[in-house]
């Protein structure tokens, strides 16, 4: 295991693989600007934005994976609005959890039985700051 997202567990093994690839993380910070009569306008921090990150995902058949099955747990999670730490090499992602807010999927192949063999998609997450 190197990583995980709550029950979501990236791992690589001889049997499975449960990666990703292509992380993209996004930090943001806010700036007013107040205007001066006659002057150039002066910024004031004014806080952070909210985080985003994106995984590319792959599940596949041959590499231990129910493409379908996958699918079914992740948007499960999503719908339910379910917030958990990223976890990568034993440290979180981040001060604060995050949630599933987008997953763009290219189902790539099919068996003869019209099951679904392969299938991408990049996993977009936003930071859940918690109500104070």
């Amino acid at each position: 295991m190197f990583g995980s997202w709550g029950r979501i567990i990236f791992t690589m093994s001889s049997f499975r693989i449960y990666s990703f690839s292509n992380m993209q993380r996004t930090v943001g910070y806010r700036h007013a600007e107040i205007p001066i009569m006659n002057g150039k306008p002066q910024s004031q921090f004014s806080g952070e934005e909210l985080e985003e990150v994106s995984l590319e995902l792959q599940f596949a058949a041959e590499l231990g994976h129910n493409p379908r099955m996958e699918i079914d747990r992740l948007e499960a999670m999503a719908r339910r609005g379910e917030a958990h730490y990223l976890v990568l090499g034993g440290r979180p992602v981040g001060r604060n959890p995050f949630k599933i807010v987008k997953w763009p999927q290219e189902w790539i192949r099919f068996r003869g039985t019209g099951r679904l063999a392969e299938l991408k998609g990049t996993v977009q997450f936003r930071e859940f700051e918690p109500p104070r």
